[in-house]
């Protein structure tokens, strides 16, 4: 039979025993209205059964509840549901659940974060590492890079004409702070050198 005693280390959580034997530790704020049903099972595999059924409920409700505040890729929204004591059963289900329903898709939220770095005015330098960070895997990473370079040159046009549209290029002191600062962002010498040399020509 199920016994649910309060986590003695963590508040948060519930320790859920089967007779004498601990048999996950869930958060208390997302299984305790739901724990109700399974207290009168008796039979242990049953109390399994439904289980996963309700485990992997709430994990997919979870991960409708993320992504109504922002995307996120499939691998970040296994890092938030794992830190939720979910199994890795529930969160793959959950996450499977996503992306049969279209609000989990790596290729379209990466694509959203290329377009707002670049929109921001970081360089490809920085939006690979964004990517790195969000533990985007190589095969993806290696999609984006090409394309991403290609961009670098319009990118660095548009933030050169939007935040120092005002500022005198041929003056040497400031076009080295301007150097320093793109190269900050990510942008690539190469890039810088011919934007800014051009934009000169502009003025």
């Amino acid at each position: 039979m199920l016994n649910v005693k309060d986590n003695l280390a963590d508040s948060s959580l519930l320790d859920l025993f089967w007779g004498e034997d601990l048999f996950c530790s869930v958060f208390k704020k997302l299984f305790f209205r739901e724990l109700n049903r399974l207290i009168s099972l008796v039979d242990f595999a049953e109390f399994e059964e439904k289980w996963r059924a309700l485990e992997s409920k709430i994990a997919k409700q979870e991960v409708v509840k993320l992504l109504s505040r922002k995307g996120y890729l499939s691998d970040e929204l296994r890092q938030k549901l794992a830190l939720k004591r979910f199994s890795k059963e529930a969160i793959e289900h959950a996450i499977s659940f996503g992306q049969k329903g279209g609000y989990v898709n790596d290729d379209v939220e990466i694509e959203r974060i290329v377009r707002g770095a670049l929109r921001k005015g970081k360089g490809p330098q920085a939006v690979l590492h964004q990517l790195k960070q969000k533990r985007v895997s190589e095969a993806l990473i290696k999609e984006v890079r090409a394309p991403l370079f290609e961009q670098e040159k319009h990118a660095l046009e548009e933030w050169v004409r939007k935040k120092y549209g005002a500022i005198d290029f041929p003056d040497r002191i400031q076009r080295q702070k301007i150097i320093g600062q793109l190269m900050r962002r990510g942008f690539s010498s190469e890039a810088i050198f011919s934007t800014l040399n051009r934009f000169e020509d502009w003025h």
